[in-house]
């Protein structure tokens, strides 16, 4: 049966994450050896994705990691014909019935893990059978927890026997904390944008190097789905979600949102 610690060998794993919208895998493609290769199926058109997941498939790229949605029709295409050491994270919200189709489809041929919010979450899945969990901190790009990755790594590790891996956030002293602290390896994502081989144009790249973190804003705090953005359009930009998002809920903007 596949464990994510007969993976690690006792190291400290480390993915690096293709941006979202690239079609370039050169980034993928220089990992491998280094890094192991990650992709997310929650970003892009499903004709991106699709295009995505054909080329990875045919490339058969070895340890491949695909993050998904439940019932996601491409995660079951890769399913049909996994590349060696291919992994899968089943993202939040997950439900017990989803993960456990999930980890019985593969019949145990493939690692599993699932993200998660909570020591209950983290419990449940292990208990389900994920071989790890992913704790997905509020410094990460794209759907994030409310809590930072160290609280989160510190109350999942408490929670569960199985690896916990972060996301969120971490340069090189960071993962060596999460390290210490007991994680079993880390996610880069927006870690990776002004790489080369991020297969983001320099115009982007060059864009994206004139912001820092005080540049982005999470929504969705209230509907409990909270996501880290970049709006390069500007504030107003965030503030229209916001107020859209208390609209849906039929509720009254705080006052010093006003």
């Amino acid at each position: 049966m596949p464990v994510l610690d007969s993976d690690l060998g006792g190291a400290f794993l480390i993915w690096a994450e293709l941006p979202p919208g690239v079609e370039n895998l050169a980034l993928l493609r220089a990992a491998a050896g280094v890094a192991e290769p990650l992709i997310d199926l929650r970003f892009g058109s499903p004709e991106y994705k699709t295009l995505l997941v054909e080329r990875l498939l045919a490339d058969q790229l070895a340890g491949l990691t695909v993050c998904a949605d439940t019932g996601d029709a491409l995660l079951e295409r890769v399913l049909e014909s996994p590349p060696p050491g291919a992994r899968i994270i089943l993202c939040a919200p997950w439900s017990e019935s989803g993960l456990s189709a999930l980890i019985e489809s593969t019949g145990r041929r493939l690692v599993v893990g699932a993200e998660v919010e909570s020591r209950e979450e983290a419990a449940l899945a292990a208990r389900l059978g994920a071989d790890f969990v992913v704790a997905s901190g509020v410094e990460a790009a794209g759907p994030v927890s409310a809590k930072t990755s160290f609280v989160l790594l510190q109350e999942l590790a408490a929670a569960t026997d199985i690896p916990v891996v972060i996301r969120g956030g971490l340069g090189p002293r960071g993962a060596a904390a999460a390290f210490a602290l007991g994680a079993a390896g880390m996610i880069l994502d927006s870690q990776l944008l002004l790489l080369e081989e991020s297969g983001l144009g320099e115009a982007q790249r060059r864009e994206l190097a004139e912001r820092s973190a005080a540049d982005t804003e999470v929504v969705g705090d209230f509907a409990r789905r909270p996501f880290r953005l970049l709006a390069l359009t500007g504030k107003e930009a965030v503030r229209a979600i916001v107020e859209r998002e208390w609209e849906i809920f039929g509720r009254d903007l705080p006052s010093d949102e006003r």
